[in-house]
């Protein structure tokens, strides 16, 4: 007596659906005598679950509850016992796997299925910056030319950095690039991971340890406690940097005003100020280092102190006029030394907060002799010198006075008169001349006239016995 196994794909012997009714059971009492069996191999039909691709797990199942003598046979040289075993295909190829069991009801079953095993997609990247850098400004940027298995396309790319950074790129072109900083000032090894899909499922997973180093940040930090004063000021500076002197190859303390410091790293360097900042009086200071393994870092104190130079003076329209234009108008100016060289005329009072101007006339007071409204003011003049004064309230360089002097005259022209002596009557006539000296005396004034403006707060004026007036040596 011998047992025929049927594949699904073989037609069975006796199909008994189409045998008529009165000769069904002869034929199965012959089917039985002669040892054939009809087809039970839907009763152990093999299925699988799981992608079809190289090194990935699929799972076999069969259709026969309670089967026993269960063998799986895939088609690559390996086979299982297993009742629903996992295998991998290690080649892309063409399988058939089957399943050899007898069934619950005690009858001999063979199934087989037919598995296309693809390739995996390939893992392909490059690295064009170098794999250590410096923490500061780093930079790494990857050229990612990853291919599907052919005939199918990428589905995803995947980069899984060990600082817990997860970039992910759907339907990537190929040769698209991947940018990574790392933020961690303590800096250390990285490794990557890289995973990709394509269209067919196939996940290919690549491990890159250590990929790249970040060298720690050199920890650059000063303090400069916050400083505003008139004249000079002085920035006290704190170094509280992590990396030591020993690591370095050079640093640099710059104070922005020409004067540099590369000797004193802790404890740093003080420094004086006697210039005015250039913004609004504000000195930045900038500390520049490199490391002995060529780390550059810089880190700056913006707005550290402030020194203002207040040489405020009074501009008059004009120094001396005559009575018949008594009108002068006033302005005021700071000058504020150039680093270059020479004065900058254009740099307004800053941060004042009050002002008066005394124009010296009326005298006595009146209203009419302050002004407090406008830092430019005008005010006309009797006959006279006058001293003008301007008062100004700051809260750095406290308050302050200055003065300016103008001239207001008639002006008067006059010649003595000769004092009454021998007079001679037109009409007497003499045998010889006669004659007589008369002298006159000139007591005509004259302007002063200062040309210079700009430190005039002192000029005075004195009359000499010829009756001139003269601008006298100016003081303070």
């Amino acid at each position: 007596m011998f047992t025929h196994y049927f594949k699904t794909n073989e037609i069975t012997i006796f199909n008994l659906m189409k045998i008529p009714n009165y000769m069904k059971g002869l034929a199965l009492v012959l089917s039985m005598f002669l040892g054939y069996t009809a087809d039970v191999s839907s009763q152990c039909a093999p299925t699988f679950s799981g992608a079809r691709c190289v090194g990935s797990p699929i799972t076999f199942f069969h259709n026969a509850p309670g089967a026993t003598g269960i063998t799986w046979d895939f088609g690559d040289g390996k086979t299982s016992n297993v009742a629903s075993p996992v295998h991998n295909y290690t080649t892309a190829d063409t399988f058939e796997a089957c399943v050899t069991l007898t069934t619950g009801s005690n009858v001999p079953c063979k199934s087989c299925i037919t598995v296309i095993v693809v390739p995996n997609p390939e893992v392909k990247t490059e690295l064009i910056d170098s794999d250590t850098q410096c923490f500061n400004g780093n930079i790494f940027r990857y050229i990612d030319s990853s291919k599907a298995a052919p005939g199918s396309t990428l589905k995803r790319v995947c980069y899984n950095w060990t600082d817990g950074e997860f970039q992910c790129f759907n339907n990537p072109a190929p040769g698209f690039q991947v940018t990574k900083k790392f933020q961690d000032p303590k800096g250390g090894t990285y490794g990557l991971t890289i995973e990709i899909e394509d269209a067919n499922g196939c996940i290919q997973i690549e491990e890159f340890p250590s990929s790249v180093t970040i060298r720690a940040s050199l920890g650059l930090n000063f303090f400069i406690p916050s400083d505003e004063k008139c004249d000079s000021v002085e920035a006290r500076v704190s170094n509280s940097s992590r990396v030591s002197e020993s690591e370095l190859k050079w640093f640099e303390w710059d104070f922005k005003d020409g004067t540099k410091n590369t000797t004193d790293w802790k404890p740093a360097p003080n420094h004086w100020y006697f210039d005015q900042g250039p913004d609004n009086g504000w000195w930045d200071v900038e500390l520049k280092v490199e490391s002995v393994w060529g780390c550059r870092d810089s880190i700056k104190a913006k707005n550290a102190v402030r020194n203002l130079l207040l040489d405020v003076r009074i501009v008059a329209s004009k120094d001396s006029t005559c009575l018949s234009e008594p009108e002068i108008c006033y302005s005021i100016i700071n000058l504020v030394r150039k680093r270059s060289g020479g004065l900058d005329t254009t740099y307004v009072i800053p941060g004042i907060t009050g002002f008066i101007w005394d124009f010296g006339h009326p005298n006595p007071p009146t209203p009419q002799r302050y002004n407090n409204q406008s830092l430019a003011a005008c005010h006309s003049y009797g006959m006279g010198p006058w001293e003008a004064s301007f008062t100004y309230m700051h809260p750095i360089c406290g308050n302050r006075k200055i003065f300016d002097t103008v001239l207001v005259i008639g002006p008067t022209a006059a010649i003595e008169a000769p004092p009454q002596g021998i007079v001679i009557a037109q009409h007497h006539r003499y045998q010889c001349k006669a004659r007589d000296t008369v002298q006159f005396v000139n007591t005509s004034t004259f302007y002063h006239n200062d040309p210079n403006m700009w430190d005039d707060d002192s000029t005075f004026v004195n009359h000499n016995p010829l009756g001139h007036y003269f601008d006298a040596a100016q003081h303070s």
